[in-house]
């Protein structure tokens, strides 16, 4: 409870939700206006981009269960098993960073920017186990295994039109066809009266503000399950009274499985307002891990040897 959420106070809204012909802040029937301009304009200040409040109203929630077996010795076999069923969900936040702008600064609590936070996996499975085998041989395979996880899909420009210290990716879909991340980039143009030229951008606000159009939900879509599996083979060789020497062959993703985790593109338009879909929308753009050396991310190999006295 009580987390961070940044409201812009102060967005563009259109002077009448029924009748937007236009995209720029005209303040009369037809554009956007923002609600403090007046305020600024009488109180003879400069009108400011925008005015955030950051706010203790952002909930998370994470639930979770975790399963442990261990066995020690049995069949000269060391087991080791956990599993953990969870959901992790929040309004438009992954309770880790600081200042999360709801879509729609007007609604920051709405059911649609309610969802599975970024590292929410709802199963994962470890299990590692060594084997002491014959001829001083030990095998230590370890797998863990998770289900995908989510990503937000985004649009390329604002579509809401809400201006600076808002959420710029708010993507809308079309009550008619909610599962189609393009249905309102697909919207036939209108044309802004300001400017005179066709706007795809205009269908999509006009569309949203008159209930016909609404937020895509939050991290609607799911990356790829995780899978690995690194073995270590190891052979003892006894040197003597309290010496040991040990060969070691060390394999990590046994089986050369590419884990994107959710690191897939996630904008949903290839150029602003064109309804042309965007190349890597959909399509890993990167590895679980970007930053870190310890998930593999290809098959790997070593061998090695430690003298022990």
């Amino acid at each position: 409870m009580h987390e961070n959420k940044t409201i812009n106070l102060d967005p563009n809204i259109p002077v009448d939700p029924n009748n937007i012909t236009t995209l720029d802040r005209t303040g009369a029937p037809g554009g956007f206006f923002r609600p403090l301009d007046a305020a600024f304009a009488a109180a003879g200040v400069p009108v400011l981009g925008s005015v955030r409040d950051e706010s203790s109203i952002g909930r998370s929630r994470y639930d979770g269960m975790n399963l442990s077996y261990r066995q020690r010795a049995f069949h000269k076999t060391d087991l080791t098993l956990n599993y953990t069923l969870a959901r992790a969900v929040g309004y438009n936040e992954d309770g880790g960073s600081f200042r999360y702008y709801p879509r729609d600064p007007q609604n920051p609590l709405s059911p649609a920017e309610f969802g599975p936070s970024f590292n929410d996996e709802r199963h994962h499975l470890t299990v590692a186990a060594t084997a002491h085998l014959p001829w001083g041989l030990e095998a230590s395979p370890i797998l863990q295994a998770g289900s995908s996880r989510p990503y937000n899909p985004i649009s390329a420009n604002n579509m809401l039109n809400l201006g600076g210290g808002s959420d710029p990716g708010a993507l809308i879909v079309t009550n008619a066809n909610p599962s189609d991340p393009l249905s309102a980039a697909k919207l036939t143009p209108l044309v802004d009266s300001d400017t005179g030229d066709p706007s795809i951008g205009l269908s999509e606000a006009a569309c949203f503000y008159s209930g016909n159009c609404r937020l895509s939900p939050y991290n609607s879509q799911r990356g790829n399950p995780y899978f690995d599996m690194d073995a270590r083979l190891a052979k003892n060789i006894k040197v003597g009274e309290g010496r040991n020497l040990q060969l070691i062959f060390q394999a990590f993703n046994l089986f050369n499985h590419a884990n994107y985790g959710n690191d897939f593109g996630s904008t949903v338009n290839a150029n602003g307002s064109d309804a042309t879909p965007s190349g890597t929308f959909g399509n890993p753009v990167g590895f679980i891990n970007p930053s870190s050396s310890f998930l593999p991310r290809a098959f790997t190999a070593e061998f090695g040897a430690r003298f022990s006295f």
